[in-house]
């Protein structure tokens, strides 16, 4: 019966490390979040997380880095919200970049993004293996910009490519 027991305790405990909860990660530009930039939320995020971005101007350039973790503002559906919750890239390069490795498990939503400046996605880049991210949110929740003469928006086409819902 010692035995039984054991083995029973062994296997609940090898099942229990296996479970994984996700974490929200809260940026918030005045330092009482977590983060207090889009792409250290982003670096400190594993698979199935969320980052929750408050609203203000994130001076910067964001890269997925192949994980697929849901990137949104506090709320996606309210235009109030994705207007002032803003990712500008200051005319260097790309805004956003999918590297490749993210899935139709990655979302990008509630946003503002200007100021890109790359012939090939200026507001958005997916890499050559692209095959995400997903808009989860309300049509639309994206508001994306960048220099007139260069692609706002370049996805390398796959059979994943994103759809919008």
């Amino acid at each position: 019966m010692r035995t039984t027991e054991l083995m029973l305790i062994i296997v609940v405990l090898a099942l229990a490390a296996t479970i994984t909860h996700a974490a929200t990660h809260q940026v918030k530009q005045d330092g009482t979040g977590d983060f207090t930039s889009i792409q250290e939320g982003i670096d400190a995020a594993v698979d199935g997380d969320v980052v929750v971005v408050h609203p203000g101007t994130y001076r910067e350039n964001i890269n997925f880095g192949g994980k697929n973790i849901t990137l949104r503002s506090t709320d996606p559906t309210d235009w109030g919200v994705v207007d002032a919750t803003v990712i500008d890239g200051g005319l260097k390069d790309s805004v956003v970049t999918f590297q490749g490795g993210e899935n139709e498990s990655c979302f990008l939503a509630g946003f503002t993004i200007t100021n890109g400046d790359s012939t090939w996605g200026g507001g958005i880049h997916g890499g050559p293996s692209y095959e995400g991210p997903h808009n989860k949110a309300a049509p639309g929740a994206l508001s994306v910009t960048t220099l007139a003469s260069k692609a706002a928006v370049w996805l390398f086409a796959t059979a994943q490519s994103p759809t919008a819902k």
